[in-house]
């Protein structure tokens, strides 16, 4: 958001009405929550804005500069490898620059040209901080050597806009506007090398498979690492270049007046990407057990000479690989529209109508297409009517009944590609452990962390008992059981609005409203369990219904198969995605019109209940939160999750469900000396959201209880004094 100068200071203010917490008849062990030191942390943004005309009446110009130098150092008693107190520092830097000019070559012809600029840099990596009560503090046992004053990322980022309106007549307006984004996130400072990871802690009462202690040498806590992470972000570039152009045309005797408009719509946005590990990643899970995931003999094997048919070696067992999901690829995806509408007042009947109707043509192609197809929408796909009116009730102008009705669809995103068509990879490569030498599993494949795409990871493989490869970005590639639907619709909403305005005096105003908004189609991976790959397509259609259609799965063998009987026939339906939305608000506004102060009180009773949060996801649908890429979430991973424990389908209120919101804002004009100085004030009010847990098998306890989150508000104060120009008389 951009401004023509001010001070402003805002605060926020969390009011929780937790009830006092007793344990003193609990039976089981007091609870503990880890209090961490403070940090020594300083933030500083200084920053100018100016603005005035370069030729009078002719040229302006406004920029505006507002830097962030914020520093933390935190001071850690380090209990590992080089032990004792470090103070460790990061910083982040940010440059947020805003320039623009306006120019009026021609009364009729005016032209604008701006350029937003960003740039971020942190540095400095920091561990858990110490306890202020003496508490374990997990970090402590990594290396401080291993630590890299250097580490962090840039984020450089410009935004560059040019248009111009042109007024060749009275009646006809041409409007156009070019923009163009780039946006790149790159990492800094990341260590080379393989890195061995400890998923499980070894001490001295761990034990073998055989029921013999660890060496002492092996000993360490889960979470260890040799080096900190060595995933790099080469570079994460995405660059959207778009124009639109759209003609107004007046016309004043056809049964009343008529403004017709009509324009075209141009995008491209671009992706290129390479994510992956500095050589390559070793995570060993010592003294446990695997459970194959590709196949139930995948270990057999290893189970015939293990004690116990054990699917381990001696102390455990590891995978070459990662946890995190490396990219690589380069995209171009391009989206047209073309639209036309009439705002037609008829007559002098005091209403006015406005229709109009939007095309729209979208290409989405697949960072792997020797792989994967690519997602079109032709000009047929997305046509979005749209059609309002507002009528004078009292024809004097003081009441205005409205009402409208439109469809709209989204243009996708580049997520859903990115994460199932090609650039997502994440591959283990697992083994039995049967050395406490870590240091001599060195894999030799420098991209995706050393594992590769089949068989086992290079350089791992003699004197190494191979298990399986397992792809955890498996996306159906069979053509008996297509992965991606063939009639796939658009996402797609609709909604209506409808409306009464009083204006009670000329300063005065009430405004009432009504919205009801509704999902039609969402576009979402889908899956009977993750192993088993994923398909794409719209939830709740047939194509989304797999436990009662022919799928291809594996046989015990690991050999798949179509199997024509469904998965599971006994189990309910599939459930469409489900989001609903429905608020009246009532707004009343006093107008600055003659007067020293003016305001806005507003409130708003609403409700949001589904199944679907979204193309951002905001439930918790797992341990680490939920994914929250568009169009690849978790709401549709597992059949399981659109119903409750209960067996009902989920559809109560989603995460961000706030019913009650009431926002209060005014200024106060203070004239002196010729000057003239702004007081305001903005406090808003909402109610808490519902409190969402999760359990482990990913089913969404939804708002069983009905429990919400403390009331949140917002409280803002500004002081605004604008700069006079000086002239010689």
């Amino acid at each position: 958001m951009t401004t023509n100068g001010g001070s402003v200071v805002c605060g926020q203010r969390l009011n929780p009405t937790l009830p006092s917490l007793s344990t003193s008849k609990r039976l089981d062990g007091t609870p503990e929550y880890y209090v961490p030191k403070k940090d020594n942390r300083h933030i500083i943004e200084p920053g100018y804005e100016i603005g005035g005309p370069i030729l009078s009446d002719r040229l302006n110009f406004f920029s505006s500069y507002v830097p962030t130098i914020d520093t933390t150092r935190r001071k850690v008693n380090f209990t590992g490898s080089n032990p004792g107190p470090r103070t460790l520092s990061n910083s982040y830097v940010a440059h947020n620059m805003y320039n623009r000019l306006d120019y009026r070559m021609f009364n009729s012809v005016r032209l604008f040209g701006s350029w937003n600029y960003g740039y971020s840099r942190t540095a400095g990596q920091l561990v858990a901080p110490d306890s202020a009560y003496g508490q374990v503090n997990t970090s402590a046992s990594t290396d401080p050597n291993t630590l890299r004053s250097d580490a962090g990322f840039v984020n450089p980022l410009s935004l560059y806009s040019f248009g111009g309106d042109w007024t060749p007549t009275s009646k006809l307006v041409v409007q156009s506007r070019y923009g163009y984004f780039f946006y790149n996130n790159e990492s800094r400072g990341t260590p080379t090398g393989i890195r061995y990871i400890y998923d499980t802690t070894v001490n001295a009462s761990s034990k073998d498979i055989n029921g013999n202690p660890f060496p002492a040498s092996s000993f360490n806590t889960a979470g260890f690492a040799t080096i900190p992470s060595n995933f790099a972000t080469r570079f994460d570039a995405f660059k959207r270049k778009s124009t639109n152009t759209d003609v107004s045309y007046f016309l004043g005797n056809l049964w009343g007046s008529h403004t017709f408009k009509g324009g075209y719509f141009y995008q491209s946005l671009g992706n290129d990407v390479l994510i992956t590990a500095n050589t390559a990643v070793v995570d060993m899970t010592w003294g446990q057990s695997y459970q194959p995931v590709t196949s139930t003999t995948a270990c057999a094997s290893i189970q015939a000479t293990e004690p116990g048919g054990a699917c381990q070696g001696q102390y455990g067992y590891f995978y070459v690989g990662s946890n995190n999901v490396s990219n690589t690829g380069k995209v171009n995806a391009t989206d047209q529209a073309v639209y036309f509408q009439d705002a037609w007042t008829v007559g002098r009947t005091g209403l006015t109508i406005n229709a109009g109707i939007r095309l729209d043509h979208e290409h989405n192609p697949a960072y792997d297409p020797t792989r994967f197809p690519d997602i079109n929408f032709g000009w047929g796909d997305k046509i979005a009517p749209r059609i309002g009116g507002a009528y004078d009730l009292l024809h004097n102008g003081k009441v205005k009944v409205y009402g409208s009705y439109g469809k709209f669809f989204d243009i996708m995103k580049l997520g859903l590609t990115r994460g199932s068509f090609g650039s997502d990879y994440w591959h283990q490569c697992v083994y039995a452990l049967d050395t406490t030498n870590f240091q001599s599993i060195v894999p030799t494949l420098t991209t995706g962390a050393g594992c590769p795409a089949s068989g086992p990871a290079p350089g791992v493989t003699t004197g190494f008992r191979f298990i399986e490869n397992v792809d955890f970005r498996a996306t159906k590639a069979d053509p008996r059981d297509p992965a991606i639907q063939a009639n796939m619709k658009p996402v797609e909403n609709h909604e209506f609005v409808t409306g009464v305005d009083w204006a009670i005096s000329p300063t005065m105003s009430l405004e009432t409203r009504y919205s009801r908004k509704r999902l039609d189609n969402t576009i979402e991976d889908m899956s009977i369990t993750d192993n088993l790959g994923f398909y794409v397509g719209n939830p709740g259609t047939q194509f989304a219904d797999l436990l009662h259609r022919p799928v291809v799965i594996p046989d015990n063998n690991g050999n798949n198969y179509l199997n024509p009987v469904p998965f599971c026939a006994e189990c309910p339906g599939v459930v469409r995605p489900i989001r609903n939305y429905d608020g009246v608000e009532f707004r009343l506004t006093k107008q600055p019109t003659g007067a020293r102060w003016f305001g806005t009180v507003s409130y708003t009773y609403s409700k949001l209940t589904g199944n679907y949060a979204g193309l951002t996801n905001t439930d918790p649908t797992d341990g680490n939160g939920g994914r929250h890429s568009p169009n690849n979430g978790r709401a549709f991973d597992l059949p399981t999750q659109t119903y409750l424990p209960s067996g009902k389908i989920d559809d109560g209120p989603l995460s961000t469900d706030r019913p009650h919101t009431a926002k209060v804002y005014g200024f106060y004009r203070l004239p002196w000396l010729g000057q003239e100085t702004s007081f305001g004030f903005s406090q808003a009010f909402y109610q808490g959201t519902p409190i969402t847990p999760a359990c482990p098998l990913s089913v969404l306890l939804r708002r069983a209880n009905g429990e919400r989150d403390a009331v949140t508000s917002l409280l803002c104060l500004a002081i605004r004094q604008p700069a006079t120009s000086c002239r010689a008389a």
